[in-house]
């Protein structure tokens, strides 16, 4: 079996900062309530990012993003304790304890260095596409409408990019996404990833 980290090495070597036209598709299990719930641990979500951010600096971004919805913000006064969203909400605050950057798009966990996450956000034209998988299989729309009521609700928007002026439909939303939940990495027709890469199946 091929060394985890020369996976990864392929992966960030393959992979370009900014550049649009990504579809990533990662296959995770969804936070279900266990109670009287037939369908507990059965229940896979595959989505597909359509060109999402790769690798971006939360503070970075949210700072671009505050100064096009509401540059005021930044004139704000001392009094106002500027640094209280720095200190609780950027990617850097919130991975520290956990992980750190292992390249420019995964990071790598602090505890355990066969542990890999491929850091995603989304810009505002991405776009996302979920099917849901039932015991191994796509579940039809009579299934997921029976096992959705048993799902934990996202939160909607973050009261901090909020305080800043951000509007929800602007707001930086970023995922980390275990290495071996990936499913496909494709930039246009050029398959860049695929799950299987970290199995010998590699391209060299």
């Amino acid at each position: 079996m091929l060394n985890k980290i020369d996976a990864v090495d392929y992966l960030g070597s393959q992979l370009k900062k900014g550049l649009l036209g990504y579809y990533v598709t990662v296959e995770t299990e969804p936070r279900m309530r266990k109670k009287n719930n037939p369908y507990f641990g059965r229940v896979k979500k595959r989505t597909t990012y359509f060109s999402p951010v790769i690798g971006g600096d939360y503070h970075s971004i949210v700072d671009r993003r505050t100064r096009s919805c509401n540059p005021e913000w930044f004139n704000r006064t001392a009094s106002e304790a500027p640094q209280e969203f720095e200190a609780t909400a950027t990617a850097e605050s919130a991975w520290k304890p956990s992980m750190h950057w292992y390249n420019d798009f995964v990071l790598q966990s602090n505890t355990d260095p066969e542990q890999f996450y491929l850091s995603l956000g989304n810009r505002p034209t991405t776009r996302y596409y979920t099917t849901w998988l039932l015991d191994g299989l796509e579940a039809g729309k009579d299934v997921v409408e029976e096992f959705l009521p048993f799902l934990y609700e996202r939160k909607g928007e973050d009261a901090r990019q909020s305080a800043r002026g951000i509007p929800p439909e602007m707001q930086y939303r970023p995922w980390i996404v275990k290495f071996e939940n990936l499913v496909e990495i494709r930039q246009g027709k050029s398959v860049i990833w695929f799950r299987g890469h970290d199995d010998g199946d590699l391209p060299f």
